[in-house]
């Protein structure tokens, strides 16, 4: 194998390990936008319960 035909199988090597990591950076930034709204979900509801218990501690 030609110095030129190591270089282009490593550049093929390179861009095929490229892609596979771009592709996990998606993967990874699809499963963060969930926790994030997940995360947002739960801190309506702690809030919401905490303004209610505030609510029936004014009523007493």
């Amino acid at each position: 194998m030609t110095t030129e035909e190591t270089y282009r199988k490593l550049l093929e090597d390179m861009r095929r390990d490229l892609d596979e990591n771009q592709r996990d950076l998606r993967r990874a930034a699809d499963h963060y936008d969930k926790l994030i709204v997940e995360r947002r979900k739960l801190w309506a509801g702690y809030y919401g319960i905490k303004a209610e218990l505030n609510d029936i501690k004014g009523a007493d």
